[in-house]
């Protein structure tokens, strides 16, 4: 049973099953997004956790969150209008931390609000429950030195009103011994991750309903799921042409994925060898992302929707997206033991200068949805991307979104405000780029998904149209004489305008690519060529078995050669692969 005598008639209806509405009231913590999944918080874990526990229950949850401080949800009749409204059996009040900016001399302030919701859920013939909230990490956090304070009379009110009460806040007090260990369950100074937000929810459970608090799990990772012990190796999708790289120091990297589950792409994986011309066998894996036990980060049943390698300075990049954004991690080549220490964490956060174990956060977004278009490295090193964005519209604010959804460019480094973010090319479906060594970045840009490609140079409103049907898989260049390849046309490629080139600007060599019996591209994915070198690498997929080869060129302006010439492997696009026949190591080497 549950611990407040408030509380019997709703325990009763979950062991019914007889219809119940949970409704939140809460500030940027109670609501659903980047910082944790976009569907995913305290009530609904806690949710979770109940249906678990009573087979029988039929719960609704209404969301009414990003509220900033608790008089400013009070206003405008904005509690009436996003929670009360909708008839709820139980209100979870949640709000603190942007009040307690206002420090100790606006505590009774904070207590007559809070008192104020209480009697309005009453009012409505609903149960109020008060939460604290979570610890912070100081001094980062704004001037919320007050917080304790804050938390310390909301159970005061509580314990005076009579309503049901779990003190979040208490859970998070043995984690503030170090910053490491509180940012495990942080997504940022302020905001917990999912984590925390189990964290939440397990003192909720804990506090209100004991039976099912075994049901959450509090612990930092994200435990595997049954479903998703089902696993299976795909090419991962992003910008063609950037997944595998060979490195200055002659280190072949190649980036996949890999499905849990009901195909959710949730692991991200790199592979690694330094031999001259490796089997796929030969190859060492590391799961940069996946469940607990299996990965370096967690998961944290996200959805991972691209990846791309770039490197410079000895510096590989993985920039890759999760639906909630766009994060990037590192290894420095210039490490002795960095093959030895790629299984930990602090391998890959070489270029972060903040305390959260995870991929740094480039680029984040209010929606859900997010892909990685493309990226490149800025004069500095410092990786800038293109993801897909929302531009708000002037009259919308934090509970009102609408607007439109384009490509956006972002350069945000650790510590700071993105340097840039621009909303480019509304209605974009595509876009590609690659920077020369001058530094001019050149973007090829699909605006509909049935519309014409058209090309131009970063920071300039022309651009021109693109041979429909053509496509063109560039390698970055690297040297005075960069190529790329395009897959083979009726038209002669040198007689049209492609992307950033027709064949001599830039010193881009064109050369064509044929396609197979399938009608499908001869590769899915493409290495950078080196200075000096003669070869680049296919990775293809065949129901989960990759096969990496390398391709002889006869010379930079020369065609392609083929092994066997006229049955080149055919390509993997994720998620459904064509069958073919991998060639054999000797087969591959007789060419």
């Amino acid at each position: 049973m549950s611990t407040h005598p408030s509380l019997e008639s709703i325990t009763a209806d979950l062991e019914s099953g007889a219809p119940l509405t949970f409704a939140t009231f809460g500030d940027s913590i109670t609501w659903p997004c980047y910082h944790t999944d976009f569907r995913q918080n305290y009530i609904t874990l806690t949710a979770d956790a109940l249906l678990k526990t009573y087979p029988k229950a039929h719960l609704r949850i209404v969301h009414a969150g990003n509220l900033g401080s608790l008089g400013r949800g009070l206003a405008d009749n904005r509690f009436e209008n996003l929670a009360l409204k909708e008839e709820p059996d139980v209100v979870f009040i949640m709000f603190g931390m942007n009040d307690c900016a206002g420090g100790p001399n606006q505590l009774d302030h904070y207590d007559q609000n809070l008192t104020r919701a209480i009697g309005m859920t009453r009012d409505r013939g609903a149960l109020p429950v008060v939460l604290t909230q979570n610890e912070v990490i100081y001094p980062d956090s704004g001037g919320r030195h007050a917080l304790p304070l804050y938390m310390e009379r909301a159970a005061a009110v509580a314990k005076r009103e009579q309503v049901p009460f779990a003190d979040c806040f208490a859970g998070w007090q043995p984690l503030k011994a170090e910053n490491q260990t509180l940012a495990a369950y942080l997504n940022d100074a302020i905001h917990p991750n999912l984590a925390g937000h189990r964290l939440f929810a397990r003192s909720i459970l804990d506090a209100l309903w004991p039976k099912a608090a075994e049901a959450v799990s509090d612990a930092p990772r994200t435990r595997l799921r049954p479903d998703d012990a089902k696993s299976a190796n795909v090419l991962l999708p992003g910008p063609r042409g950037k997944q595998v790289v060979r490195t200055q120091n002659g280190t072949w990297f190649v980036v996949s994925g890999r499905t849990r589950g009901q195909d959710r792409l949730a692991d991200l994986v790199v592979s690694f060898s330094r031999a001259e011309d490796p089997d796929w066998e030969e190859f060492q894996h590391v799961t940069l992302i996946g469940p607990q036990g299996s990965a370096v980060f967690d998961d944290q049943d996200r959805t991972l929707t691209a990846g791309m390698l770039l490197e410079a300075d000895n510096r590989l990049w993985v920039i890759f997206s999760w639906n909630v954004g766009v994060f990037a991690l590192s290894l420095d080549l210039t490490w002795d033991d960095w093959a030895q220490s790629a299984g930990e964490m602090a391998t890959w956060m070489g270029h972060s200068n903040q305390p959260y174990p995870r991929p740094f956060n480039i680029y984040n977004m209010n929606h859900d949805g997010n892909v990685l278009h493309d990226a490149y490295l800025t004069a500095d090193g410092w990786p800038a991307v293109f993801g897909r964005d929302f531009k708000m519209d002037p009259d919308a604010g934090w509970e009102v979104v609408k607007g439109e959804f384009g490509i956006g460019h972002v350069i945000r480094k650790p510590g700071e405000d993105p340097g840039t973010r621009e909303f480019l090319f509304p209605r974009a479906h595509g876009l590609h780029c690659t920077r020369t060594p001058e530094g001019t970045v050149h973007v090829r840009v699909q605006q509909e998904a049935d519309g014409p490609w058209q090309s131009g140079t970063l920071g300039s409103p022309d651009l021109s149209e693109v041979l429909n049907g053509q496509e063109d898989y560039s390698l970055p260049p690297v040297s005075a004489n960069p190529r790329a390849f395009i897959d083979k046309q009726p038209t002669d490629p040198q007689a049209v305008q492609l992307s950033w080139s027709d064949g001599q600007q830039d010193g881009i060599t064109w050369q064509t690519v044929p396609r197979n019996k399938m009608g499908s591209p001869t590769f899915a994915y493409q290495s950078r060529v080196s200075v000096g070198e003669t070869t680049f690498a296919l990775v293809t997929c065949d129901e989960g078995e990759f096969l990496f080869r390398q391709v002889e060129t006869s010379a930079w302006g020369g065609p392609p050669r083929f092994s066997p010439p006229d049955s080149p492997p055919a390509a993997c696009e994720y998620p459904h692969p064509v069958r073919s026949e991998p060639p054999s190591r000797r087969d591959r080497n007789s060419h």
